[in-house]
C-alpha cells in the first residue's frame, strides 16, 4: 500500500481529514512546485543555487502562502466531509424506510422499541442531570453538613436536633456560615 492510496481509503471509511495531514500534502505540494520551477531556470542555464533563489524569490513569501493554502484545503475538507456525512445520512436513511416499509409489524415493534427506549434514556438522563449533575442551589455546596443526634428509641434509630439544641448552636457555634433546620414526619390520612 502506499501514500497515494491514503487519500482513497480516508474517503473510503470517512476518516476526516486532520489538520497535520493538510499541512503535510500542501508543504509537499508547494515542494513540487518550487522545485518544478527550479528545473525550469536550471534548463535556461541557472546553477542550482541561483535557481533555487530565483524561483523562492518568484515565488513570494512561503509562509503567508503555505498558511493561506493551508486554511483554504481545511475548509474544503471540512466542507467535503459534512457533506458526505450528509449523503451517507440520507442514504441510509432511504434505505431504512424502504426496509422497513415492506416489513409493517417488524416496523411497528420497532418504532414502538425505540420510543420506549428514548422515553426511558430521557429520564434516566433527567433524574442524574438534577441529582448528579446539577450542584444543589446554594453557594459553596461542597461545605454543607448535616447535624444531628441518633438514638435507639422504641420505634428504632431515631435521627433529631432539638430546638433547644439548634437555638445553642446558632447562637453559639463560630465555624458555620448559617445554619438552618429540617423537620420531616410521617402521617396517615384517612377519610375526611
Amino acid at each position: 500500500m502506499s501514500a497515494r492510496d491514503w487519500p482513497r481509503l480516508r474517503r473510503l471509511f470517512r476518516l476526516p481529514t486532520t489538520a497535520a495531514r493538510v499541512r503535510s500534502d500542501v508543504d509537499q505540494e508547494l515542494h513540487f512546485h518550487i522545485e518544478g520551477r527550479i528545473e525550469e531556470l536550471m534548463a535556461l542555464g541557472l546553477t542550482r543555487a541561483d535557481a533555487e533563489r530565483e524561483a523562492r524569490r518568484r515565488f513570494g513569501d512561503y509562509r503567508r502562502i503555505e498558511s493561506e493554502v493551508e486554511r483554504l484545503d481545511l475548509a474544503t475538507h471540512r466542507r467535503r466531509d459534512v457533506r458526505e456525512r450528509l449523503e451517507a445520512l440520507r442514504a441510509d436513511f432511504a434505505y431504512t424506510v424502504r426496509v422497513l416499509s415492506t416489513q409493517a409489524v417488524f416496523s411497528s415493534v420497532v418504532v414502538v422499541t425505540l420510543t420506549l427506549a428514548i422515553a426511558a434514556t430521557t429520564s434516566i438522563f433527567h433524574a442524574v442531570d438534577r441529582v448528579v449533575l446539577n450542584p444543589l442551589p446554594y453557594p459553596a455546596p461542597d461545605r454543607i453538613v448535616y447535624l444531628g443526634w441518633r438514638w435507639a428509641g422504641k420505634g428504632g434509630i431515631a435521627d433529631a436536633l432539638s430546638p433547644r439544641s439548634f437555638s445553642f448552636w446558632h447562637d453559639n457555634a463560630q465555624v458555620f456560615d448559617g445554619l438552618a433546620t429540617v423537620r420531616s414526619f410521617e402521617a396517615v390520612l384517612g377519610e375526611g
